[in-house]
């Protein structure tokens, strides 16, 4: 999975990528926000895996747009990139 299945951190903020997709953003303190798109099985298995690494329960998380997960995935990056 190593290679397309990512996980970044930006700060207090964690990004889930499953190829080239960010699918999670996870921000310290708050729910994390998982795509509501559907992708292929893989892309479900790496949100899963994220989910249990982290002891995130699919009900306790906030399923949003992929628009949405794009948008603080960039802005985030913006953030890092401009400290």
């Amino acid at each position: 999975m190593s290679k397309i299945y990512k996980v970044l951190c930006i700060g207090e903020t964690t990004v889930l990528f499953s190829y080239v997709t960010p699918v999670i953003v996870h921000t310290s303190g708050s729910a994390p926000k998982i795509t509501e798109k559907k992708y292929s099985a893989t892309t479900t298995k790496h949100i899963n895996k994220f989910l249990r690494e982290n002891d995130f329960s699919k009900d306790r998380c906030n399923f949003v747009s992929q628009e949405e997960i794009n948008f603080l995935t960039d802005k985030e990056l913006v953030k890092k990139l401009s400290a």
